[in-house]
This record gives C-alpha cells, structure tokens and sequence, in this order.
C-alpha cells in the first residue's frame, strides 16, 4: 500500500493542500485503520481533492463525507460512490443533521474548517458525541489559534489551543482532589461560543496529543479512561517496603478543597478580552484621527502653497510697478521730497508764514518719506527671499538610486514588487539614474521576470550572492560615476512624493554627511563589546544617501563575511554613522513631510519605532511589522530603540 505522501505526489484532479509533516503523522494515526471499513468525516474541503485522496488512501472505507461552508464547492464531482460532499457549516444544527443522515457514527473526524477558535471548538463539542470509541478526532492548523485574525492569540484564554489544554486537565479528573465537575474547567469555553459537552461524553476521552499545529483526540470507552488499581510485580523490597500490600488498590486522591491552586482563579475572561478589543479599538481610532489629521494638514500644505503662489504673483506686479513709466514719472515727486528740504530755510518770509510753509512742506515730506520707507521694505523682503528660495532649490550634483533586489525567500519576491509600485507611484523630484542589483536568484529567468515589471528606464548589476547587502553598496559604489548615491535594501517601501529631493538636500549642507529615513538608539552590545552601549545613535542602512565619494572613501577596506560583520557596519563603533562623524559631519533623518532632524531629535522624529507617529519618507519591513504590533509590544520594542517612550 502506497503512504500518504506517494499518493499526494502521484495524485491528479482537484487540489488537496497539506503541510508535509502531516502527511508523516496521518501514516502513524491511521496504521490500524487503513484495512478496516472506516467511516471518515472531514470538515473543509476547499477544493476537495483531499476526499479523493482519502478515497485511494482507504480502500476499505465505507463512507468518506466531506463538509465546506463555501456553496461554489457544488461544483465539484466524484467519481466514487463512497465520497459524500455536504454544503453548509458544520456548526450549525441543519448540517449537523445532514452529516449524520449519511453517517450516523465516524471512525475518524478530520477538522480542517475556518480554523477560527470559535469554530473549532464548536464542532468539537457537536462531532464528538457521533466518534465511535477507539476513534479519532483530528484538527489541523492549529497554528491559527495564535493569530488575532482567527479569534486567537499567545494568551488569550479562550483560543482553540487553551480548549485542547484543558481538556487535558479533564483526562485527569479523577485526581483533583475535589467535587469539581469534570466540565467546570471548560465551562469559560460553552459560555463563550455557545455550546457544551456532558461529563458522560468527557469520560470517553481516552488521550490527547500535541503535534505541530495538530491535536489529536482519541475516544475509548470509560473503562480504558481510568487510571486503575496497582499492578505489583516481584516479591522482594530491598530499598523501600510497603508496596506488596498495594495490589490491587486504586489510588485515592488526597483532598485538596480549599487549596490556593485548586480554587479557580476569579477573573472574567470574557470581560478580559473585552477590554483588551476595547483597547484595540480605542489605538485603531486614534491612528484614524491621526491619518485624518494628517489629510487636514495636506490640505492646509495645499492652501499655503496657493497663498505663497498669490504672494509671488503680487512680488512680479512689484517689479513690473517700479519697471513702469508711472514710477519713472513720479521720480520728480521723490526727488522734490529732498530738495524742499533744502529749500524751506531759504523762503523770505514772515516767521509766521514760514512756519505755516514749513509746516506743510513737512507734513508732505512725511507722508512721502512713510511711502518711501514702506516700498523700501517690501523690496528688501522680495530681495531676502528671492535668495532663499535660489539656494534652496539648488542641486546641482548627478544622482544615483541604488536599489538591492535579493531573491532567494518568496518574501523577498513580494518585497521587491512593493518597491517597484512605490517607485512608480511617488514622483522622485529629482533627475535620477536607477540601479538595480540582483543577486540570490536561482535562475536568470526569474530576474527577466521582475525586469519586465519594472517599465521605467534603469540600469541593472547581477552580483554573487555574498557579502550581505553592505557588501552589495560598497561593489556597485565602484562601477558607477554618481555624485551622490541613495541606497535601499529589498524591503525599502517609497512613501511620499519628492523623495529623492528630500533626501539629497540636506547634503548641499557642507556640515551634514550622511542621511536617513529611519535611525535607532539601539545597542547589540549584549553580542559583542564591538558595539557601543545604549544610547547608541547610528542610521539604519535600510534607505540612506550620502556623497559616493565619501562613501567609497569609507569603505576602501570593507569586508563584509557574516551577519555579526554586516550588524557592526550599521551599528557598531566603527559604524557607516561614527565614519561620518569622524568627518566633523552630522548624521540626520529625513521624515516624510521632508523635515530634517539632528541627532538629539530622533526618538520624537517618527520616522522609527514611535508609539503614535509614523513618518517615514521611505519605509520597510521592519516598520511594517512595527505597525502591526499591540500597543504594548510597540511599547517594548520603541524602549528597546530608544529607552523611552
């Protein structure tokens, strides 16, 4: 008879997926059973090949019944009389009932469902009444329960997982000591998801088994439950006595009511989770109200930028006045402005008079000269910031974008084809040359692949798959001609528009040499003395520019041979940061609004680990699993970054 694993590999026809190690446990749990005229009930069959299979794999069987709740599962045929395929969810008492019309007992149960908490255990408490004894009852990918997606969680304490634990407590019912019911340990579990077993059902519970995202629970009758009586063998007891006069006993367990761990611990854990989703969602809308905050100040962006345009309009038609025949004219009234004064002291008249006349000269006088002062100033204001906005749109060095796409994980892959649509979504605001290195893919097909995905101009490396991503910067900062480089690793993800501007720019300051989309304060000092204790303020190498010469410069006697290499050139005191700073030049971040931090400003730039600001001009992988954490992780690994909140 073939195994399990030959019949996956030779099979034809509808698809069946399961994880490899199963596949090695199934040929161990069904030994016993593969001869006998078994009735097999699985619940999801997305695709229904594995029915087919357990078709092949039972070839005594008499009924093989499959369950899936999707109604597109209609479409699928059997050619085998003895396979069965039920629409519907198997919680519910109407399929419950469809089940057993076609089978009233099963010999195995197969649980590979929603694999949501709920869901689980539901059916676990509707199918186990119809196992037969010396049955099993199988759930797969019990993996999820660890998942918030599916309802489940490390400790949350009412996961799929946590039900299967205390079941395990229920096997040894029979020594707690107490006048506990066997379904008190589970009754958190019935009141949460609606459903029950009975204590006679939970003395057929025979043994339960952990496998990697697998649990096994098989069902015997009561007598095969129980621990009973002693079994004494042998006559002589050298070391201790009393034994012989056992045999035959049954164990007694001493009363333990009353005892701190025996009494159950009072805490709701319904409310408990509650409260925590309550938490969950109080951070969800605190993020909503800070992305809509962050759309009002775009907007706001956007009225400044109309009210600067205004202003420039209004500057030109100040230059186009004084450029104007009308002010040519009237130089002759400026002009009089200065000569009147002169000329007051000069009239023959009466005192009187000349005080009436000088009076009025001088009241002219001042009104013109308020004018005048006035105009000064505007002139002077359009002559200071004509300078600064010369200055500061000034880049005259070429630019180069070094990009690493490295290809050997499937996240990788999926990594590369984030960059390549941010890369097309945001504007750069700078001419740029592109560079793209391959290197770790298995065939150059591949890299054809995700070239003719690119569909922008670009130039492209295929480098050896060695010497870490650092490795990769310092081979292709040699074979380019570049003034300034920015280089990003696989994960880097593009988030705003004038991207490239914002991050050269700082560079036109003679007194910055190196900048960076995120940095961190975070010491690995507890692996090596080669890194500095915390604080330990360095730029991480997931998106940085910097002057290719100087970079080149830095790293001439670069060798990157392992992972612990690659850390110390981050992060180590001989990092790329310290190399700069031995420069007497400042390393900064850029955020995603294109503001420059110093040193000193980081932990509260946002561009890394911040609990409630995410500013990143350029993002990757670790921001984005920063992102997804609770509050209370972000809370530990922001500490870790920069030992404060």
């Amino acid at each position: 008879m073939n195994n399990l694993e030959a019949l996956y590999q030779t099979h034809q026809g509808n698809v069946s997926d399961k994880w490899e190690l199963f596949l090695h446990e199934y040929d161990r749990l069904f030994l016993t059973y593969r001869e006998k005229p078994v009735h097999l009930l699985e619940i999801g069959v997305q695709n229904g090949g594995s029915l087919a299979i357990w078709g092949q794999y039972f070839t005594h069987a008499e009924k093989i019944t499959g369950c899936d709740v999707n109604p597109d599962c209609q479409k699928i045929a059997y050619s085998d009389p003895k396979i069965k395929l039920i629409i519907g969810d198997a919680t519910q008492e109407k399929t419950f009932q469809s089940i057993i019309n076609e089978s009233p007992f099963f010999d195995i149960i197969i649980d590979d469902g929603s694999h949501t908490s709920a869901d689980i255990i539901k059916a676990f408490c509707h199918y186990f009444a119809v196992l037969k004894d010396d049955g099993v009852f199988i759930v797969e990918d019990l993996h999820c329960s660890y998942w918030q997606e599916y309802s489940g969680g490390l400790y949350n304490p009412l996961s799929s997982v946590a039900f299967f634990k205390a079941l395990a407590d229920v096997l040894n019912c029979e020594h707690w000591g107490d006048n506990a019911q066997s379904t008190d340990v589970l009754q958190c579990f019935f009141d949460e998801y609606d459903c029950s077993l009975s204590p006679d059902a939970l003395q057929h519970l025979h043994s339960i088994e952990f496998i990697n995202s697998m649990c096994v629970i098989r069902k015997r009758t009561p007598e095969h439950n129980i621990l009973g009586p002693h079994c004494i063998a042998g006559q002589v007891e050298l070391v201790v006595s009393g034994h012989l006069s056992l045999h035959g006993q049954c164990n007694s367990a001493p009363d333990q009511s009353g005892r701190a761990w025996t009494i159950a611990p009072d805490i709701d854990n319904k409310a408990y989770i509650d409260a925590l989703v309550e938490k969950q969602a109080y951070i969800e809308e605190a993020e909503k109200m800070i992305n809509e905050q962050k759309g009002n100040l775009k907007k706001l962006q956007a009225v400044l930028q109309h009210k600067e345009s205004i202003i420039k309009s209004l500057e030109s038609d100040l230059v186009i006045i004084k450029q104007s025949l009308s002010w040519k004219i009237t130089s002759p009234l400026r002009l009089l402005s200065s000569m009147t004064q002169n000329m007051c002291d000069l009239i023959p008249q009466t005192e009187s008079r000349k005080r009436v006349l000088v009076n009025g000269v001088k009241f002219g006088l001042f009104i013109l000269g308020s004018l005048k002062n006035e105009l000064n100033q505007r002139i002077k204001k359009l002559v200071r910031k004509s300078s600064l906005l010369s200055s500061s749109a000034s880049i005259k060095q070429s630019v180069a974008v070094i990009y690493l796409a490295r290809g050997t994980e499937e996240t990788e892959c999926h990594s590369i084809k984030r960059f390549i649509h941010s890369y097309k979504t945001f504007q750069s605001g700078h001419d740029h040359t592109l560079y793209v290195i391959f290197k770790g893919f298995q065939n150059g097909q591949d890299i054809e692949n995700i070239k003719a995905t690119i569909d922008v101009p670009f130039k492209d490396f295929v480098f050896e798959d060695k010497s870490y991503d650092i490795g990769a910067y310092v081979e292709a900062s040699r074979l380019i001609t570049e003034d300034r480089c920015i280089f990003m690793n696989t994960h880097s993800e593009i988030c705003a528009d004038q991207w490239v501007k914002k991050l050269i720019q700082p560079l036109e300051d003679r007194q910055i040499g190196l900048v960076g989309c995120t940095a961190s304060y975070e010491s690995m000092s507890i692996l090596s003395p080669s890194f500095p204790k915390s604080p330990n303020p360095h730029i991480r190498s997931n998106a940085f520019a910097i002057d290719r010469k100087i970079f080149v410069e830095l790293t001439q006697n670069e060798s990157i041979q392992s992972k612990m290499d690659a850390w110390l050139f981050e992060s180590g005191d001989n990092s790329l940061t310290h190399r700069v700073m031995r420069l007497n030049q400042k390393a900064v971040v850029v955020d995603y609004w294109g503001n420059v931090f110093c040193e000193s400003e980081w932990p509260n730039s946002g561009v890394f680990r911040h609990l409630f600001r995410q500013n990143e001009l350029i993002t990757d992988n670790q921001c984005r699993f920063f992102k997804n954490e609770s509050l209370f992780q972000k809370g530990k690994l922001s500490f870790f970054a920069w030992k404060t909140l």
